[in-house]
């Protein structure tokens, strides 16, 4: 359960890297979520995928700009809190 949960937020993060600019490789570097925040990851994912939220074209993980204006909102907010906490998620150009 651990792994599933892991694999989640690294999904997430990566939703997050490569709904930037796919041109620019510098959003790929390391990115990082606070512990206090992973549940809450968790769950966006899960919305995300209940939503059906398309994935990128590499199939790798959703693509939140396409996510519905709610949810695409609460994503990004999310990913906006992460960093001001210290933590590191690119957050895309929608």
């Amino acid at each position: 359960m651990k792994a599933v949960f892991v694999l989640a937020l690294v999904v997430f993060a990566l939703a997050f890297v490569n709904a930037n600019d796919h041109d620019d490789d510098d959003h790929h570097d390391a990115y990082e979520i606070p512990d206090q925040f992973k549940s809450e990851g968790e769950a966006l994912m899960r919305e995300l995928e209940a939503a059906k939220v398309p994935k990128l074209p590499d199939g790798s993980c959703f693509d939140v700009c396409k996510a519905p204006d709610a949810l695409k909102a609460k994503a990004l907010a999310f990913g906006e809190k992460v960093n001001k906490a210290g933590g590191k998620i690119p957050i895309p150009k929608c």
